[in-house]
């Protein structure tokens, strides 16, 4: 079936369909099933999508929306494990409450310059996006809270003034990774090097800062 710009629908079978250079913008998707399906380069400006899975089982390979146009989309409550979104057009996309494990966000496009400054927006809250990449992306001031970010990729990324807050982030990959900066309040880590990393102005809580002496070899006793 074809599907038309601004439309809903719901309780969909769309797995292994190519959606490639089409124009989806702001149509609504609940509870449909989208394994397989492809949508490189497709434009899906606000679109919404509630409950669809994305990633069933073998033998259909994960949806991939590579290079695909994400503005203002939103996902929320969908399967997206090892989804490929890398380098997707996706300034102020969402995703809320969605298995994530393994998917793939790197070199994705989250700006958007306003006179000689470049804004970021990217939410995702309340995911499980352990294994996940977001290597190479510019985050600053994005909300990426209370999430599962266990051995994400986060290299290269700058993650300055992002609200990482309530996240569980251990054994994450961090090579020049920028923190500058960042909420990690209420966090949980085990690797964050002070010595790499530039953590100026990273919010904590007190508690906090045993995790991040261990990077220095360091004991903190009482007196």
């Amino acid at each position: 079936m074809d599907i038309q710009i601004g439309e809903g629908y719901t309780n969909l079978d769309l797995r292994n369909k190519d959606f490639s250079g089409q124009d989806l913008t702001d149509c609504t998707f609940s509870e449909c099933q989208f394994a397989g399906s492809v949508f490189r380069g497709a434009n899906l400006t606000n679109c919404q999508f509630d409950r669809c899975q994305f990633n069933n089982s073998d033998p259909d390979e994960p949806a991939s929306f590579a290079w695909a146009n994400l503005r203002e989309a939103v996902f929320s409550h969908c399967d997206l494990n090892m989804v490929a979104f890398n380098h997707c057009l996706g300034y102020d996309l969402s995703f809320k409450e969605c298995q994530m494990q393994g998917a793939d966000l790197s070199l994705g496009d989250f700006k958007m310059p306003v006179g000689n400054l470049d804004l970021a927006a990217l939410t995702i809250t309340d995911c499980n996006f352990s294994y996940g990449n977001l290597s190479n992306t510019f985050l600053v001031g994005c909300k990426l809270s209370n999430n599962r970010l266990t051995e994400c990729l986060l290299d290269f990324a700058d993650l300055s003034d992002a609200d990482l807050s309530d996240s569980e982030m251990f054994n994450v990959s961090a090579r020049n990774c920028k923190l500058k900066g960042a909420d990690l309040r209420g966090a949980s880590f085990n690797n964050l090097d002070l010595k790499s990393l530039d953590l100026e102005g990273v919010r904590l809580y007190y508690n906090q800062l045993p995790a991040l002496v261990d990077s220095l070899h360091l004991s903190l006793e009482e007196e």
